[in-house]
């Protein structure tokens, strides 16, 4: 935010409802199972340790961001961009 102009006064929260993925991010350790994944992209484990970002649980039916990546009900539609209206 602050390369455009926000100050910015704590970490961005990344809301995420994949509990493995959240392990992963907030692990600063390499896995044996994540051997496959290049160390060069391990950029929000450098973010989380800079506290730049801050990885949080969110429960799936409350992840907003739904709205724009996959197709939904036409009442999980409804929902979701209601609250991005308000």
């Amino acid at each position: 935010m602050e390369e455009i102009g926000y100050a910015q006064s704590g970490a961005t929260i990344i809301h995420e409802d994949n509990e493995g993925s959240i392990k992963i991010a907030n692990n600063p350790r390499c896995h044996d199972r994540l051997k496959h994944v290049e160390l060069k992209y391990h950029i929000t484990r450098d973010a989380i340790e800079a506290k730049r970002i801050s990885v949080i649980k969110i429960a799936t039916a409350d992840q907003d961001a739904d709205l724009m990546t996959k197709p939904l009900a036409r009442v999980q539609h409804w929902h979701h961009a209601n609250k991005m209206l308000k």
